[in-house]
């Protein structure tokens, strides 16, 4: 291995950590903002079933999107503990899903936050299902060794 391929590696690792950080980031913000906006917008005196969806399903969702960063960002999971944590983020990918179209159906426009922190929940998936046991970056990232 040159010195150049291991530069190259380093640099990749650095923009991988980087990418896992602002997936984790952004989608915790999209999840803080809605459960904000669903705290301020729900009716104080009959709190209906869509309230209190409205207000845990991001807490718990912001737990396991968080849980997942930590977990790609140390890079130091095993293999069964990655997959763990995939098959969780997969069924909080669900349960997002489907909770942002029915209340999207009933009218609670802060769903729309949860479909966007959907989207950068995807790119925490990638990562994962991605992610080497021995802490390497996706294969979209690695650095390819060829012969000349």
């Amino acid at each position: 291995m040159t010195a150049d391929s291991r530069g190259d590696a380093a640099a990749v690792r650095r923009l991988t950590r980087i990418r896992i950080g602002a997936a984790t980031a952004c989608s915790l913000l999209m999840l803080a903002i809605s459960f904000g906006l669903a705290l301020l917008l729900r009716e104080a005196d009959s709190p209906t079933a869509a309230d209190a969806a409205a207000i845990w399903v991001p807490v718990v969702s912001a737990l396991i999107f968080l849980g997942v960063g930590v977990l790609l960002f140390r890079g130091r999971a095993g293999r069964v503990a990655t997959r763990v944590a995939e098959m969780v983020l997969w069924v909080d990918f669900t349960a997002l899903a489907v909770g942002a179209v029915a209340l999207l159906a009933i009218g609670k426009i802060s769903a729309v936050l949860w479909l966007t922190a959907l989207a950068f929940g995807f790119d925490l998936a990638v990562q994962l299902r991605f992610s080497r046991r021995d802490g390497a970056p996706s294969p979209r990232g690695r650095v390819e060794h060829r012969r000349l």
